[in-house]
This record gives structure tokens, C-alpha cells and sequence, in this order.
């Protein structure tokens, strides 16, 4: 009955029905799934609050569904409408980066292609700079690798320090490492930084 009721709802009425459904189990896959495509069109909506908790209870959904072609579809869904947020204030750019962290734990593939969106802007705060550091390694591959470096290059220039320090550390802790330490791209990698670390660990005269 929610299902019928969000589609006549004003958008806070939405965002409350979408908290509660994070509260119901389903009885089996067959239903999570039509709970799931029912509810994915929110993910167009213009209100933040809706395409935030549709994209929490999708996730919460997926947990329930076993056709992984399903997921895959819904999936490549969610990356639009997480893009979209990160044009607006910084309070939604951030919640949006946690969510994206979320889906990528699971689903790795999701959003690879849209690395460059992000990249850090100059006036970002700092927790969405970090957040944004995050995300670029754990979404770096051996074939966007050369462009991940291009850009932290020029975050080892940044005046904020502490920044600069988590963009230099960021590379060791890459969770591609494991994939690029016998490719070639890891010599660049090293040669690319060394300059780049001794200019931020200089100290003031």
C-alpha cells in the first residue's frame, strides 16, 4: 500500500515512506526485487532527501535479491542521480560521496567511468576533499591510473597541509596496489611522487 501512496505524496511524505521501508523485511527475492523496481524511479526526483534514502533502501534491498543481472541493471541506475548531487552544497556532495563508498565496497565496477567528477575543486571543504581522495583510489585501475596521478600532482601543491599529506600517503594505501605493483604504471607512480613528497616534507626555514 506505501508503494501506491509515494506516488501521490509530496516529497517529504516520499522521503518518510523510504525511511520506513528500511524497517520491513521482505518475505523472499520476488518480492525485494518488485520493492526495488518500484521505488527506483525516485532515484529522478529532484529532491536530494528522496534520491538520498531511495539509493539507502536500494542498497538495503539488494541484500534480499539473488538475481545478480537485477542488481547489475538497478546498479548502473544509482550512478546518474549520485553524480547529479555532487553539483550541489557541500553537505549533500558529502553524503552522496559515503553512499558512493558504500555501493563500491560491493559493487566495484559502478561509476569507474565517471572517475573524473571526483576530482577535487579548490573550495571544496576538507572532508569532502578527503572523502573525494578516498574514492579516487578506490576506484583507480591500471587504465586510469596515469590520470589519477596527474591529478594528485596537483593536490601536493594545495596550502592545506594536512591534504597534502593524506594525497601523498594515499598511493600506498591504494586498494589497486595489489594490481599495479608489477605493472609498469607503478614505476611512473614512484618517479611521479618522489619529487612531489620532498617538496612537502621540506621543512619552513
Amino acid at each position: 500500500m506505501l508503494l501506491f501512496t509515494i506516488l501521490t505524496c509530496q516529497r517529504w511524505g516520499q522521503t518518510y515512506i523510504l525511511e520506513a521501508l528500511m524497517n520491513y523485511v521482505p518475505q523472499d527475492t520476488s518480492e525485494a526485487t518488485i520493492l526495488a523496481e518500484r521505488i527506483a524511479p525516485r532515484l529522478s526526483h529532484q529532491n536530494s532527501a528522496v534520491v538520498l534514502n531511495c539509493v539507502r533502501v536500494l542498497l538495503y534491498l539488494f541484500n534480499y535479491m539473488s538475481d545478480q543481472n537485477i542488481i547489475k541493471s538497478l546498479c548502473q541506475r544509482l550512478s546518474p542521480p549520485l553524480v547529479t548531487l555532487l553539483s550541489k552544497g557541500p553537505e549533500i556532495q558529502y553524503l552522496a560521496l559515503r553512499n558512493v563508498l558504500l555501493i563500491l565496497q560491493r559493487y566495484p565496477e559502478v561509476l569507474r567511468s565517471e572517475i573524473r567528477v571526483f576530482f577535487c575543486k579548490y573550495n571544496d571543504p576538507i572532508y569532502v576533499k578527503v572523502t573525494k581522495l578516498e574514492l579516487l583510489f578506490t576506484l583507480a585501475s591500471a587504465s586510469n591510473i596515469e590520470e589519477v596521478l596527474a591529478e594528485l600532482r596537483e593536490y601536493a601543491t594545495e596550502i592545506d597541509v594536512h591534504f597534502v599529506r593524506k594525497s601523498v600517503r594515499a598511493i600506498g594505501k591504494s586498494p589497486s596496489r595489489s594490481s599495479l605493483q608489477h605493472a609498469p604504471a607503478s614505476t611512473h607512480c614512484s618517479s611521479s611522487w618522489r619529487p612531489k613528497c620532498r617538496i612537502s616534507c621540506k621543512k619552513p626555514q
